[in-house]
């Protein structure tokens, strides 16, 4: 019975042992934490310095001059308790479109239109200094058109300088500015339905362009723009 209740202890003792070792790299780890946190939020806020400007001068780029950014940056007091897997920050991107309005939050103020142009915006400056990326955009053009779609076609053109750009899009306007063209296409069976991927010579991407300005009928007015569209684009 004696040596039961020692070797009990014992264990206990060891036990408590095991439970101060932990603490103490508890302890260390939300020192760490604590620290990293708090470099990070330093980084960040000089990077919301930075963001709103070049944001903003993008945006110029794509029909939105004037319009306003800003990233507003609110801080927990630093310490082990406030930690999260983000560190200390909670980020809200504001925005107005014209000058003199309130600026609001970018999920709640911007228009279809506004938003796509607005992740365009914030791709392009942050893409500068990156390099050997890809970036996909699906139908970032929607709720625009006319010379609005083409200021973002020749501005997804210009961020394919600094990275690969996978666009999808209906718009001949965006769509000529690509350096290649696939067309996505559907294939019907007595079962199933196929998707595919084709890439286009130079004359088929003129007759899919007239198709996307004309419709179905493809007629030689709709070509002819569309070959306007992509001497303008190479210009561009």
């Amino acid at each position: 019975m004696l040596a039961e209740i020692r070797a009990e202890r014992e264990s206990l003792e060891g036990v408590r042992e095991e439970e101060k070792r932990l603490r103490e790299e508890l302890r260390k780890q939300e020192e760490e934490g604590v620290r990293a946190a708090s470099d990070l939020g330093r980084r960040r806020r000089e990077g919301a310095k930075r963001m709103g400007p070049a944001v903003e001068k993008e945006l110029s780029r794509v029909a939105l001059a004037g319009a306003n950014f800003r990233a507003d940056l609110v801080s927990r007091p630093p310490g082990a308790e406030s930690l999260s897997a983000h560190g200390f920050d909670e980020a809200d991107l504001l925005f107005c479109a014209n000058p003199g309005q309130e600026m609001r939050p970018l999920s709640v103020t911007a228009s279809g239109g506004e938003l796509s142009r607005v992740m365009l915006a914030l791709r392009n400056a942050s893409a500068k200094g990156r390099r050997n990326r890809t970036m996909v955009f699906d139908e970032i053009d929607t709720g625009i058109g006319g010379k609005v779609a083409e200021r973002v076609g020749a501005r997804l053109k210009g961020l394919g300088g600094a990275a690969q750009v996978v666009c999808v899009t209906h718009l001949p306007q965006v769509a000529a500015f690509a350096d290649s063209h696939l067309l996505v296409v559907k294939r019907a069976g007595k079962s199933s339905v196929a998707t595919g991927v084709q890439p286009l010579t130079k004359q088929d991407r003129i007759k899919e362009l007239a198709r996307m300005i004309s419709g179905s009928d493809v007629t030689e007015e709709a070509q002819a723009q569309a070959r306007e569209l992509i001497k303008g684009a190479a210009r561009g």
